[in-house]
């Protein structure tokens, strides 16, 4: 209430504040309110029809030195319509408003109604759960029971019902019958006649309460009642499970009386009736919309089984010559959107009686075929007021079409040359949209213009799918714009990577995998058009949701940098062996443990450890704050990088101060001892799997390193770069 808002406040200006509000602090004296219009969830201060000006004018007077008594502002009738325009009273659903619970309102210390309802054997009071259970209203000796939607009863009962709350009407059609009330009236029509009802239509928390006993009668059905309970049986239910069964996805038929077969709109009122579904618009919108439902789709409706969208209709609309649109969503794009929409344009804007065939080609869509599978569709028939009538909807199939998984097809990078007009790339920190080449005017390129944001890395990112351990070789072209702040002069310059984006919980970085071996990584804007190639070996691969890839331009000097790409190919080379990261095993890969610490003539060096000991055959350390970066050397290493080219560790970590420990080995060569980050590979302990001892077994693969040759003369394994208790069982050099 105003009142406890009002008490709300003053506790927090005379008590919470003076206590706890930081004097220095950002905070201080600072309150956050909340909220102003979050009507859905019922927490909002904004003046409405309920308390008026009540709560702002709650905080007007604990919060400022203004007068209680003052004039307020309030919108004018015509003003309310703008307002209100996209939220038009009739469009509400018919509902409960949420008073009432069963559980906690009950009837008496009953468990359930004693009066039920059953359609078509089904109780649709309790069937549904308890929160759809509303009482039964006794009068009379009659019953009446909520026509209840969420409880499914006009499903059950086989109905269409239109229903206005402004005006308190509702309209049921079933069965070749139309039934016509209104709350608070005790007279009611039946196929256009009006009759005395008998009873006043009230409302129980936001519902309809009738008489279905009386209902059931007027719609032709058969109806019993027994033991104060109301039976209706309708040949409606059966038959609509066996249409329903036999239909086919992607084509909408509207063969059964008021089934819409998923489609819903809340601008137009949509009956099905003798084959056909016939929408009229009801609000004032010249853009009327109809959605089909997303669940409707199964998982299998691929967008390439489909060449053609085919419609047969009828209408009439106000206005000049308008056109259908069917916009659609799909598994790599949940978005409504122009980019996205299957287009018809009418000749005239009234076909008459005349039924007039419509063929939408999918072929050309580019949209449409680069996706994977349709998720969604939204219909809107005109751009303007009027009525349609649809005799079919239908996706037509190629006969021809074959479905490949995703696993077993190549990966393709779609319009790499941005000579097509889709545009399947994207970023959260660029702009990227096509242009033309500014070298050559018949050319066109990717334009992508970095977000005017310090140390901004500007990525420009494409779905993709990855296959486990397959070579991919990696061209494209790439001209430098220039720096957000210098505007492109010839020394701006920068550097760039690929990153093939995809989980292996493997790996250290478990999601990116960065191409270093390319045939240029840095660019200036003098450079002009760039070629650059690589390949790149894919290892075990755990996941393939929101696998990309991408490129991206590094920032320098606190700068971000926008630079052009075409002629961008992904080829899949070959497949091969998995390897020695995902095949090793302690008990059976050939190798050679350099480190056991089984029976103490082990020789090696530990680093930065405040004490540590040989205990049950592994080696024990702990490492303080002060410490980190724990290391074990193991000393007289020399062996033939082409004999030896991985290293295994099994070791364990308890107690770490940090959330995602890594290890990390290093290694030197006879002609470079020096140990560096380029010299070493990581792994992190958190994607390794424990064995019943606790321990994980870590296996990095240098076999692809560059400085892997000629003789390995150190070795350095660093167990962890934080605080904690280390366990080293053993070291092993694995054979090539």
């Amino acid at each position: 209430t105003v009142s406890d808002y009002a008490k709300a406040h003053e506790w927090v200006k005379n008590e919470y504040l003076p206590t706890y509000s930081g004097k220095y602090d950002f905070a201080d004296n600072f309150i956050w309110l909340s909220t102003w219009n979050e009507y859905g969830e019922g927490t909002y201060i904004m003046p409405s029809g309920l308390n008026g000006f009540g709560y702002v004018d709650v905080i007007r007077d604990a919060y400022t030195n203004l007068p209680h008594e003052h004039e307020d502002v309030v919108p004018t009738l015509k003003q309310k319509e703008r307002i209100t325009h996209l939220y038009p009273q009739y469009a509400k659903l018919l509902r409960r408003d949420g008073w009432y619970y069963f559980e906690r309102d009950g009837l008496v210390a009953d468990a359930e109604p004693k009066n039920k309802l059953f359609i078509n054997g089904v109780d649709v009071q309790t069937n549904a759960g308890d929160e759809f259970i509303i009482p039964p209203r006794v009068e009379d000796g009659k019953v009446y029971f909520a026509f209840n939607p969420s409880a499914g009863v006009n499903f059950i009962l086989g109905c269409h019902y239109e229903y206005r709350k402004d005006a308190g009407t509702l309209k049921i059609f079933a069965n070749g019958h139309e039934v016509f009330f209104k709350v608070g009236y005790d007279r009611y029509r039946l196929d256009g006649k009006e009759y005395d009802l008998g009873y006043t239509v009230e409302l129980f928390d936001g519902l309809v309460m009738l008489d279905f006993e009386k209902l059931g009668k007027d719609l032709g059905y058969k109806v019993e009642t027994k033991d104060g309970n109301v039976y209706v049986y309708s040949d409606t239910y059966d038959s609509l499970w066996k249409v329903i069964a036999e239909r086919k996805t992607g084509t909408w038929e509207f063969n059964y009386d008021y089934d819409n077969e998923g489609f819903s709109s809340s601008q137009m009122t949509l009956v099905t009736r003798n084959g056909s579904m016939k929408m009229t618009t009801i609000s004032d919108t010249n853009d009327p919309t109809s959605y089909y439902m997303k669940s409707g789709f199964p998982e299998d409706f691929y967008t390439k089984k489909f060449t053609a969208l085919e419609m047969r209709c009828r209408y009439k609309y106000s206005g000049h010559n308008s056109n259908i649109a069917f916009y659609y969503i799909t598994d790599i794009d949940s978005n409504y959107a122009e980019n996205k929409c299957l287009r018809y344009f009418f000749e005239n804007n009234d076909s008459g009686e005349e039924w007039v065939t419509i063929r939408i080609d999918l072929m050309g869509e580019s949209n449409w075929n680069g996706a994977e599978k349709l998720t969604g569709l939204r219909f809107d028939p005109f751009n303007a007021q009027g009525e349609m009538e649809i005799d079919y909807i239908r996706f037509i199939e190629d006969p021809d079409f074959v479905y490949i998984p995703i696993e077993e097809r190549p990966l393709e990078i779609i319009n790499g040359d941005a000579e097509g007009d889709m545009n399947p790339f994207y970023s959260a920190n660029a702009n990227i949209t096509k242009a033309v080449d500014p070298d050559n005017k018949d050319n066109h390129v990717w334009k992508v213009i970095s977000h005017d944001l310090a140390n901004n890395y500007t990525y420009f990112r494409s779905a993709a799918r990855y296959k486990p351990n397959t070579s991919y070789k990696i061209e494209y072209d790439i001209k430098l714009i220039g720096s957000n702040s210098k505007g492109g002069t010839p020394s701006d310059s920068s550097s760039f990577n690929t990153n093939l984006r995809y989980a292996d919980k493997g790996a250290f970085n478990d999601f990116d995998h960065v191409v270093r071996d390319t045939t240029k990584q840095s660019i200036s804007v003098s450079d002009g058009w760039v070629h650059c190639s690589a390949t790149y070996v894919t290892g075990k691969i755990d996941d393939h949701k929101n696998s990309e890839f991408t490129i991206y331009m590094n920032p320098k000097d606190s700068n971000s940098f926008s630079f052009y790409l075409d002629n961008i190919v992904v080829t899949e080379m070959e497949s091969h062996e998995a390897p020695i990261t995902q095949t090793f095993s302690w008990n059976t890969t050939k190798g050679k443990v350099i480190l056991d610490f089984n029976d103490g003539d082990d020789n090696f060096h530990v680093g930065n450890a405040e004490k540590y000991k040989l205990e049950n055959g592994a080696l024990y350390a702990e490492v303080t704050p002060e410490g980190y970066d724990f290391t074990v050397t193991p000393e007289d290493v020399s062996f033939d990088a082409k004999k030896y080219n991985a290293i295994a560790v099994r070791f364990k970590t308890v107690d770490n101060q940090d959330e995602n420990p890594f290890l990390q080995v290093f290694f030197g060569t006879d002609t470079d001892e020096n140990l560096s980050e380029d010299k070493s590979q990581k792994v992190g302990y958190n994607s390794l799997t424990p064995d019943k001892d606790g321990y994980v077994t870590a296996v990095l693969d240098y076999s692809k390193h560059s400085d892997w040759k000629g003789k390995i003369t150190v070795i350095r394994v660093d167990p962890g770069n934080s605080a904690g208790k280390y366990y080293v069982d053993k070291v092993m050099l694995i054979e090539a």
